[in-house]
């Protein structure tokens, strides 16, 4: 959900992944801002937050995902990724190429997620509270992802996080 610290956690662990440079991080909510025109850290109107905007969003983000993975590129979804769909149309990116798949969810206590959203300022992510509480009420966790509780540290996640993908191997 938004605020549980995917983008730090995305940002901490790209750099351990593949090739010299690390993973290529896919964020949706760069993806959007672009597919609106919009300066990273202008806030977007209810507009771009409809159903048919956050499909072309996660398409997009399919496709960059797919064509980095296409070129040998490891890759980091950050995304909500709050649809079964869409969690089903990443993976099958990585899998249809013949790679493979870690699906992390991070699980925020509501106090906690709400508190990082208030102190957001200069942002790419326009989540606001209000966005987290209704995430909270209409997106469960997916049954087949790893879920990792983001409740405390920035670090503690990371640890947690690089344990899981260390027994699931690259």
């Amino acid at each position: 959900l938004s605020g549980s610290g995917k983008s730090l956690l995305a940002r901490s662990i790209a750099p351990n992944f593949g090739f010299a440079a690390g993973a290529l991080v896919v964020r949706s909510d760069v993806i959007r801002k672009q597919t609106f025109d919009a300066d990273l850290f202008d806030r977007l109107p209810e507009a771009a937050y409809t159903k048919a905007s956050s499909r072309a969003v996660y398409a997009r983000m399919t496709e960059l995902c797919a064509a980095a993975l296409a070129g040998d590129q490891w890759v980091v979804a950050d995304a909500v990724f709050g649809d079964p769909a869409e969690r089903a149309a990443i993976q099958a990116v990585a899998t249809g190429l013949g790679r493979k798949f870690t699906g992390i969810w991070l699980d925020v206590p509501a106090p906690v997620q709400r508190a990082r959203l208030e102190k957001r300022r200069h942002d790419v992510s326009d989540a606001s509270p209000e966005i987290g509480r209704m995430q909270r009420s209409g997106i469960a966790p997916p049954e087949d992802w790893h879920v990792v509780d983001a409740g405390g540290t920035p670090d503690d996640t990371i640890a947690a996080v690089s344990a899981v993908l260390e027994n699931t191997g690259p």
